[in-house]
C-alpha cells in the first residue's frame, strides 16, 4: 500500500476497491469542499464497481478516455472534467461523443476531478 495515498499499486494482484470507498479516500485527500471552482468537484459520471485500474490525466479529453478504455480502466481521474458552471447542457458533439464512450456496453468510467490547490497539497 503507498502510504501518501493509501491506495494498493496496480501491479499483479492488486486489490479492489470499491467507488464509495475511492470517492471517500480522494475527498480525504484532496479536500474538494474547501474549494470554489467552475465546474463540480468529485465524482462526475457515475462508472463501474469495484475499482481495479485508474487511469489519470489533466483533462477528459476523448484521446484520454479512449486510451483508459484501451487499458481496461475502471476510473479515470482527472484535473479538468467533463462539466462547468455556465456551459451549454446539451449533450451534443464532443460531450456526447465523450459521454457515449464513458457509457458504452459496461465500460463505464467514473470521472473524478481534483482542484489545482488539492492535487499539489496532495503530493
Amino acid at each position: 500500500m503507498n502510504s501518501r495515498s493509501g491506495f494498493e499499486s496496480a501491479g499483479a494482484g492488486a486489490h479492489a476497491v470499491s467507488r464509495q470507498q475511492l470517492l471517500e479516500r480522494l475527498d480525504q485527500l484532496l479536500e474538494p469542499e474547501r474549494f470554489k471552482d467552475y465546474g463540480p468537484n468529485g465524482l462526475q459520471v457515475e462508472g463501474r464497481s469495484p475499482v481495479r485500474k485508474i487511469v489519470s490525466g489533466v483533462t477528459a479529453s476523448l484521446a484520454l478516455i479512449e486510451a483508459a478504455v484501451a487499458r481496461g480502466a475502471d476510473a479515470l481521474f482527472v484535473h479538468h472534467g467533463l462539466f462547468w458552471r455556465g456551459q451549454d447542457g446539451r449533450v451534443t458533439g464532443w460531450m456526447r461523443r465523450r459521454l457515449a464512450l464513458l457509457l458504452a456496453q459496461g465500460r463505464e468510467l467514473v470521472v473524478v476531478v481534483g482542484t489545482k490547490r488539492g492535487l499539489a497539497m496532495a503530493h
